[in-house]
């Protein structure tokens, strides 16, 4: 329905937000601890990297096969899902990465024009 695609729509936006604010407010907040802003961008980096595998991770754990009824094929093909609630934990760390993405990409064209 269009209601549950714009839900989907919103949830996406959100999440990319969030991972845009959070990783703007860790670097800042590690900055002024390391006061080396090359040091504060690989934890940063470190952290990002190690979160989202936990979450990959844990969520390629609960993955399992179905049938799926509604193929076109003769033969109805199986197919590998995740768990509902590791799908939504999967496609938030999407979201946020690319968020973290979007953070790294102004942090590099600010740093840039900064000299």
């Amino acid at each position: 329905s269009s209601e549950t695609k714009y839900a989907i729509r919103t949830a996406a936006t959100r999440n990319v937000a969030e991972g845009f604010a959070i990783t703007t407010m860790a670097y800042a907040a590690t900055k002024a601890v390391v006061a080396d802003s090359s040091t504060a961008e690989d934890i940063i980096d470190l952290f990002h990297a190690g979160s989202s595998f936990l979450v990959a991770g844990s969520s390629c754990c609960t993955a399992h096969i179905i049938q799926d009824d509604f193929s076109t094929y003769k033969e109805r093909p199986r197919i590998r899902v995740l768990a509902p609630e590791a799908e939504k934990r999967s496609a938030s760390m999407f979201g946020r990465s690319l968020g973290y993405f979007w953070a790294d990409a102004v942090y590099v064209v600010a740093a840039r024009l900064s000299g």
